[in-house]
């Protein structure tokens, strides 16, 4: 169906080319999935289920799958075009974002997620995943988080011990299902990264002095266990929504204070 014509990026789980729909005669974008996610039939068909079942989901913050197939043993997803640049490239050149604008990309990106999570958890949230455009975000859903962390030989190293795996899957080195305060982990991790520059390894620095109700929430949802974290990830995204309303109140100029009004003469009476 899809002519492919350059390959975008590797994004772990497998890769993103760009392609041309000759169905439609239209640009599209097509994910094809490392082998090592899909071993097996079962496996094929457990993520062709997941994506149709994704692709009745609407926000656009989230890719929409115009069609999905198994492919010689790998599965292949249709995605419209994407466009802006890959959020893993932009944070490889140095700090992409001032701090308000890395809580409104980690908020579109929890928006999408929250949309998402109305179907089934994403369980591979990395910068790979991620296109932005200025501060909008779309997050690239592959049906194929629930597999990742079982997945031993994806290329460039075990992808399950990376920052922003959440500590149970580590520590079950990948036996445990993903969910949705998973996700949640993996975009507080995420988070504190893209605002701090570094990972959210041991004692946490302060992430922002700019919107400081937001420490307290990436906290939060980095907390090792996943029942201390928010219930869902809509209420960690409404925290740092309410960070962000008050660090623009904050930075806003006072208004002037109003000019002093010159005194009426008095009225002069004539016998």
């Amino acid at each position: 169906r899809c002519v492919e014509t350059s390959r975008l990026r590797g994004v772990g789980v497998g890769d993103l080319r760009s392609a041309t729909d000759q169905h439609l005669n239209t640009p599209v974008t097509v994910f094809t999935a490392h082998p090592a996610i899909t071993p097996s039939p079962q496996h094929l068909q457990s993520v062709l289920v997941q994506v149709k079942a994704g692709a009745e989901l609407e926000h656009p913050g989230l890719t929409q799958p115009l069609a999905c197939a198994a492919v010689e043993g790998q599965v292949k997803i249709i995605f419209p075009p994407l466009s802006g640049q890959c959020l893993a490239d932009r944070m490889l050149a140095g700090p992409p974002f001032t701090p308000m604008q890395g809580l409104q990309v980690l908020i579109a990106v929890g928006d999408a997620l929250s949309v998402l999570h109305q179907a089934r958890t994403h369980g591979d949230l990395r910068p790979e995943l991620i296109w932005t455009e200025g501060t909008q975000a779309t997050l690239i859903d592959t049906a194929t988080g629930g597999l990742v962390s079982q997945a031993p030989d994806l290329p460039g190293g075990a992808y399950r011990e990376s920052y922003l795996y959440p500590p149970e899957i580590r520590r079950t080195r990948g036996s445990q299902v993903p969910t949705a305060q998973g996700d949640q982990y993996s975009l507080a991790a995420l988070g504190y990264r893209l605002l701090t520059g570094v990972e959210p390894i041991g004692r946490l620095k302060n992430i922002s002095d700019v919107a400081p109700r937001a420490n307290d929430a990436i906290a939060r949802a980095l907390d090792p266990d996943p029942a201390s974290r928010f219930a869902r990830c809509d209420q960690f995204t409404a925290e740092l929504k309410a960070s962000l309303t008050a660090a623009v109140r904050a930075a806003a100029p006072s208004p002037a204070p109003p000019k002093p009004t010159k005194a009426e003469p008095p009225p002069i009476f004539h016998d």
